[in-house]
């Protein structure tokens, strides 16, 4: 389909690109890769401020740029405009 990309991640989880969550910390045990970016092949490796692990994030220069946040960590809300919400 042209206009689209498909994902290599999971199904379910939600990808978003890694600036749009600006707020989750890298976790210790991230695998680098060649450039010094996270390969996203070890699983987790974004937490929330407090510490529990909710993201995967690919971002070396030998992979694709893409945020991919757990479908068992985390949840979509929006409000009453359908907007997102953070709360």
């Amino acid at each position: 389909m042209r206009g689209f990309l498909k994902s290599a991640g999971p199904r379910n989880n939600i990808v978003l690109h890694p600036e749009e969550a600006p707020r989750l910390v890298m976790l210790v045990d991230t695998s680098m890769g060649c450039c010094s970016g996270p390969l996203g092949d070890s699983g987790l490796n974004r937490a929330c401020p407090c510490g529990q692990p909710v993201a995967t994030l690919a971002a070396d220069c030998s992979t694709v740029y893409e945020l991919h946040l757990d479908a068992d960590s985390v949840r979509a809300q929006v409000d009453d405009h359908g907007m997102p919400s953070g709360g």
